[in-house]
């Protein structure tokens, strides 16, 4: 029975406590912690490891300086911006050339139904340590690289500045100029058919785990799995959820009920 561990951007941009990450998940710094221990401990029983790893630009749709007001003010971290928001001027592109795109973009990522698009605190820019894997689980990775000689699949998501990526496999709504990460995405779920039973953890279990599980489970469908949510080992203790925005989503509940569902189709739940 051959076992991969699915592990979703595990990096400090997302850590509190000591990291103090730009977008911090309450619990990840200590989660990370949990599963570089796991790894160290049973190095031989995941016979592979698949690690996202969030990448974004500066200047990116899910970042303040896409968007501003009326008066030239970009929106402030947790602000919702929706399609008829743009449609009505509250808000627009601060690159003009961008505006058509964006609200097609958000038309298509409400009727796709997975979320209402979220300003994020500038996260994850590459070129920063923000970047970078918790300590503990980097060095976990590593000694498993090094006692199973073999290397971990990364897999990096985010570069493209005009469409949200939650998901290692695909963009919340893809890019029509730009398939690079469906293409890469499709070679990383055919190599994870291969495994009878997929690990998974990571940040935050609100956007990234769901949004890359849920992606797995379709994609695995796609390519004749039946059942594949019963090939899944969540490890709820090495997840955490983006908290509640006041006045708006819920993340813990969303979270929450992902996880029951998938329970409720025969994934396993780990403590």
């Amino acid at each position: 029975m051959a076992s991969a561990f699915l592990i979703i951007d595990g990096q400090l941009s997302f850590m509190d406590g000591q990291a103090n990450g730009s977008l911090a998940v309450p619990g990840a710094w200590a989660d990370m912690e949990r599963l570089a221990d796991l790894i160290h401990e049973e190095p031989t029983a995941f016979d592979a490891l698949f690690v996202t790893m969030d990448q974004h630009n500066l200047h990116d749709i899910g970042h303040p300086t896409w968007f501003m007001d009326a008066k030239g003010i970009h929106p402030g971290p947790f602000t919702l911006i929706t399609a008829a928001e743009m449609e009505n001027g509250e808000w627009t592109t601060s690159d003009p050339a961008m505006a058509d795109h964006t609200l097609t973009y958000l038309k298509a990522l409400e009727a796709k139904g997975r979320y209402i698009h979220t300003i994020w605190p500038a996260h994850c820019v590459i070129g920063t340590p923000g970047t970078l894997l918790h300590p503990a689980l980097v060095e976990a990775v590593h000694g498993w690289e090094v006692e199973r000689h073999r290397a971990a699949t990364w897999i990096f998501k985010g570069m493209d500045s005009m469409v949200e990526h939650y998901s290692g496999f695909a963009a919340e709504v893809p890019n029509p100029l730009d398939s690079t990460h469906e293409t890469l995405g499709a070679r990383h779920l055919h190599n994870l058919m291969a495994f009878d039973t997929i690990h998974v953890a990571g940040e935050a279990s609100s956007h990234c785990v769901k949004g890359t599980v849920e992606d797995l489970i379709a994609g695995l469908k796609e390519r004749g799995i039946a059942e594949p949510e019963k090939r899944l080992v969540l490890h709820i203790d090495m997840m955490s959820p983006v908290p509640a925005i006041p006045n708006g989503p819920d993340f813990p509940a969303i979270a929450q009920a992902f996880l029951d569902d998938l329970a409720a189709k025969g994934a396993t739940i780990a403590p």
